[in-house]
Protein backbone atom coordinates (compact mmCIF):
# COMPACT_ATOMS: atom_id res chain seq x y z
CA UNK A 1 0.00 0.00 0.00
CA UNK A 2 3.10 2.34 0.66
CA UNK A 3 4.75 1.56 -2.58
CA UNK A 4 0.99 2.33 -4.08
CA UNK A 5 1.29 5.92 -2.91
CA UNK A 6 4.97 6.19 -3.14
CA UNK A 7 4.64 5.40 -7.09
CA UNK A 8 1.23 7.65 -7.39
CA UNK A 9 2.92 10.25 -6.28
CA UNK A 10 5.86 9.75 -8.55
CA UNK A 11 3.26 9.79 -11.67
CA UNK A 12 1.52 12.82 -10.25
CA UNK A 13 5.03 15.20 -10.13
CA UNK A 14 6.67 13.47 -13.36
CA UNK A 15 3.17 14.60 -14.86
CA UNK A 16 3.09 17.80 -13.19
CA UNK A 17 6.96 19.15 -13.70
CA UNK A 18 6.25 17.69 -17.91
CA UNK A 19 3.39 19.88 -18.44
CA UNK A 20 4.14 23.60 -19.95
CA UNK A 21 2.16 26.43 -18.71
CA UNK A 22 0.28 28.00 -21.49
CA UNK A 23 2.30 31.44 -22.26
CA UNK A 24 0.83 34.85 -23.32
CA UNK A 25 1.07 35.61 -26.95
CA UNK A 26 3.81 37.91 -28.20
CA UNK A 27 1.64 40.72 -28.91
CA UNK A 28 -0.32 41.27 -25.88
CA UNK A 29 0.37 44.34 -24.07
CA UNK A 30 -0.34 44.85 -20.59
CA UNK A 31 -2.07 47.93 -19.95
CA UNK A 32 -1.78 48.75 -15.77
CA UNK A 33 -4.12 51.83 -14.28
CA UNK A 34 -2.03 53.58 -11.91
CA UNK A 35 -5.00 53.71 -8.70
CA UNK A 36 -2.78 57.24 -7.32
CA UNK A 37 -2.53 59.12 -10.18
CA UNK A 38 -3.95 62.55 -9.89
CA UNK A 39 -4.58 62.06 -5.93
CA UNK A 40 -3.70 64.22 -3.18
CA UNK A 41 -2.25 62.43 -0.30
CA UNK A 42 -1.77 65.90 1.65
CA UNK A 43 -4.49 65.76 3.91
CA UNK A 44 -3.48 62.35 5.09
CA UNK A 45 -0.51 64.30 5.58
CA UNK A 46 -1.55 67.05 8.17
CA UNK A 47 -2.21 69.98 5.48
CA UNK A 48 -5.90 72.02 5.61
CA UNK A 49 -8.49 71.04 3.17
CA UNK A 50 -8.44 73.19 -0.14
CA UNK A 51 -11.64 75.13 -0.81
CA UNK A 52 -12.49 71.99 -3.20
CA UNK A 53 -11.97 69.41 -0.82
CA UNK A 54 -14.05 71.35 2.03
CA UNK A 55 -17.46 70.79 -0.29
CA UNK A 56 -17.66 74.65 -2.21
CA UNK A 57 -19.10 74.75 -5.42
CA UNK A 58 -16.33 73.50 -8.15
CA UNK A 59 -16.05 76.51 -11.09
CA UNK A 60 -18.47 75.53 -13.92
CA UNK A 61 -17.42 73.75 -16.63
CA UNK A 62 -16.80 75.76 -19.93
CA UNK A 63 -19.56 76.18 -22.42
CA UNK A 64 -18.01 73.80 -24.86
CA UNK A 65 -17.80 70.85 -22.77
CA UNK A 66 -21.79 70.24 -23.09
CA UNK A 67 -20.82 68.78 -26.66
CA UNK A 68 -19.74 65.80 -27.78
CA UNK A 69 -19.09 64.71 -31.20
CA UNK A 70 -19.73 60.61 -31.89
CA UNK A 71 -19.39 60.08 -35.79
CA UNK A 72 -18.78 62.20 -38.90
CA UNK A 73 -20.62 61.70 -42.28
CA UNK A 74 -19.01 63.25 -45.68
CA UNK A 75 -20.40 63.13 -48.77
CA UNK A 76 -23.67 61.36 -47.81
CA UNK A 77 -25.15 61.27 -51.29
CA UNK A 78 -23.24 62.24 -55.17
CA UNK A 79 -26.29 64.55 -55.08
CA UNK A 80 -25.45 66.32 -51.79
CA UNK A 81 -21.80 66.74 -51.29
CA UNK A 82 -22.35 68.49 -47.73
CA UNK A 83 -20.68 66.90 -44.51
CA UNK A 84 -22.79 65.76 -41.53
CA UNK A 85 -21.92 65.73 -37.49
CA UNK A 86 -22.99 63.59 -34.89
CA UNK A 87 -23.04 65.41 -32.05
CA UNK A 88 -24.60 64.58 -28.34
CA UNK A 89 -25.56 67.94 -26.58
CA UNK A 90 -25.97 68.16 -22.71
CA UNK A 91 -25.93 64.62 -22.79
CA UNK A 92 -28.93 63.68 -24.66
CA UNK A 93 -29.04 61.31 -27.51
CA UNK A 94 -26.56 62.40 -30.32
CA UNK A 95 -28.22 63.88 -33.33
CA UNK A 96 -26.38 64.76 -37.06
CA UNK A 97 -26.20 68.40 -37.61
CA UNK A 98 -24.92 69.90 -41.12
CA UNK A 99 -22.93 72.66 -41.73
CA UNK A 100 -24.69 76.07 -40.53
CA UNK A 101 -26.87 74.23 -37.96
CA UNK A 102 -27.73 75.42 -34.75
CA UNK A 103 -27.09 73.37 -32.01
CA UNK A 104 -29.16 75.56 -29.32
CA UNK A 105 -28.09 78.54 -26.83
CA UNK A 106 -26.62 80.52 -29.92
CA UNK A 107 -24.06 77.95 -30.70
CA UNK A 108 -23.61 76.48 -34.59
CA UNK A 109 -21.65 74.26 -36.76
CA UNK A 110 -19.19 76.00 -38.78
CA UNK A 111 -17.69 73.61 -40.56
CA UNK A 112 -16.61 69.80 -40.72
CA UNK A 113 -13.47 68.38 -41.40
CA UNK A 114 -11.92 64.99 -41.85
CA UNK A 115 -11.66 64.29 -38.10
CA UNK A 116 -13.22 67.53 -36.32
CA UNK A 117 -16.17 69.62 -36.55
CA UNK A 118 -15.32 73.56 -36.18
CA UNK A 119 -18.16 75.23 -33.66
CA UNK A 120 -18.61 78.88 -32.69
CA UNK A 121 -21.71 81.65 -31.53
CA UNK A 122 -23.93 82.26 -33.97
CA UNK A 123 -22.85 85.13 -36.44
CA UNK A 124 -19.32 84.45 -35.49
CA UNK A 125 -16.09 83.51 -37.73
CA UNK A 126 -13.92 82.26 -35.29
CA UNK A 127 -14.60 79.05 -33.64
CA UNK A 128 -15.10 78.47 -30.34
CA UNK A 129 -14.27 74.61 -29.92
CA UNK A 130 -13.47 72.60 -32.44
CA UNK A 131 -14.58 68.96 -31.53
CA UNK A 132 -12.31 65.77 -32.30
CA UNK A 133 -12.99 62.17 -32.79
CA UNK A 134 -10.13 60.20 -30.84
CA UNK A 135 -7.95 57.93 -33.37
CA UNK A 136 -8.66 54.79 -33.61
CA UNK A 137 -6.08 52.05 -31.40
CA UNK A 138 -3.65 50.10 -33.77
CA UNK A 139 -5.30 46.63 -35.43
CA UNK A 140 -4.23 43.54 -33.24
CA UNK A 141 -2.00 41.72 -35.40
CA UNK A 142 -0.54 38.23 -34.61
CA UNK A 143 -0.08 34.39 -35.24
CA UNK A 144 -2.56 31.70 -34.95
CA UNK A 145 -0.38 29.03 -32.98
CA UNK A 146 -0.55 25.45 -34.50
CA UNK A 147 -3.10 23.48 -32.79
CA UNK A 148 -2.17 20.72 -30.95
CA UNK A 149 -3.61 17.48 -31.75
CA UNK A 150 -5.95 16.14 -29.24
CA UNK A 151 -5.38 12.15 -27.90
Amino acid sequence: MVWGLVSASLVFWILRLGVKAPSVPPYTVVKLADPLAGEDFSRMLGAEASPRQAGSPSVPPAEAARFQLLGLVAGVTPDSPSALALIAVDGKPAKPYAVGARLGDGWVVQSVSQRSVALGPEGSQTPGAVLEIPTLPPASTGRIEAAVPSP
